[in-house]
């Protein structure tokens, strides 16, 4: 084992998500209730409850991206977002502005 990490944060009585956990070069991606990041450095670990993946698939993280197929679960429905997608950490305004600008746009 070359480090370990308290994920006692992610406490939930949730069953685990029907897909299994990813990783990136920065990140564990676990799916308890919707897409708990480790990350490998600190350990910090960041939870985010409105996303998830579909059964079996999960999650697609790629591109500094985090993509997200459509899926059927029930779990939860009222606080989730629906429908295929692309998450992306936040960015600065100053940050948006900056990339646009390079696109000509």
């Amino acid at each position: 084992m070359l480090k370990k990490h308290d994920i006692s944060a992610i406490d939930s009585k949730h069953h685990h998500r029907c897909y299994r956990n990813k990783a990136t070069e920065k990140y564990l991606l676990l799916g308890k209730e919707g897409v708990e990041y480790v990350d490998l450095e600190s350990g910090e670990v960041i939870i985010n409850r409105w996303v998830r993946g579909a059964c079996l698939y999960g999650v697609m993280p790629a591109n500094g991206l985090l993509y997200l197929p459509p899926e059927q679960c029930g779990c939860y429905i009222e606080s989730k977002l629906t429908a295929a997608g692309a998450a992306a950490l936040q960015r600065s305004a100053d940050a948006v502005r900056s990339t646009v600008a390079k696109m000509g746009v």
